[in-house]
């Protein structure tokens, strides 16, 4: 998990250190350091770990069976394919564009969305895990119940957080350019930050749980 986590905060802290520089014109945004950008470093960390996760919930799932543990790989599976492809960013400006009433009307059309697929999201996604968490088999108990956590957690981070960001975003609309460009960046690290180390919890686990079952 160390090895996990100081890669976690190399990310971060580059992303930190490059918005410094940038706010004082010493050297340019570079897309690649970005935490949120699809072809970033990060995020290409990011895969890698979610397809570590993956490849053990496989070889987990194959050896202790039970529907908890296939639960939890299709979702992992869904969480990197959404990742790569961006399908809620998608479908949010889709759909942020077509609704806007009482206080939504005031959030940008990508946050509106947002909140609709999320809700959507978590209505699938709440009793998937719930289903898992109740059905589990006693040799898996402690396993699902901690990735249970781990998800909840990229959900918190990766959904909430996000939400609260388009939010806060809308009301510090009429403040100058350099609080805001300050508030995202904050926002960001927090989002996608923690997010990273969410997936890297996820991922530790999956493989501790492999290969403390690779003699059974």
């Amino acid at each position: 998990m160390v090895v996990f986590l100081t890669i976690d905060v190399f990310f971060v802290g580059i992303y930190a250190v490059a918005g410094v520089l940038k706010a004082f014109d010493l050297a340019p945004e570079i897309a690649s350091l970005q935490l949120n950008a699809e072809t970033g470093l990060a995020s290409i960390w990011n895969y890698g770990k979610f397809m570590a996760a993956i490849a053990a919930l496989v070889m987990i799932r194959r050896r202790e069976g039970g529907v908890s543990l296939l639960i939890l790989t299709l979702l992992f599976l869904l969480l990197l394919l959404d990742d790569y492809y961006e399908v809620h960013d998608h479908l949010a400006r889709v759909v942020g564009e077509r609704i806007s009433f009482g206080p939504l009307s005031s959030l940008h059309p990508i946050n509106r969305g947002e909140l609709f697929v999320y809700t959507v999201l978590l209505v699938i996604a709440a009793p998937s895990l719930w289903f898992a968490l109740k059905n589990v088999q006693p040799p898996s108990r402690a396993f699902v119940g901690a990735m249970v956590i781990g998800v909840f957690l990229i959900g918190l981070f990766g959904v909430g957080v996000d939400v609260l960001h388009g939010v806060l975003d809308a009301m510090l609309s009429g403040y100058s350019d350099l609080v805001g460009k300050i508030f995202n960046r904050l926002m960001t690290i927090v989002e996608d930050g923690g997010e990273m180390v969410a997936i890297s919890l996820c991922t530790w686990l999956s493989i501790v749980r492999l290969w403390e079952g690779r003699g059974a």
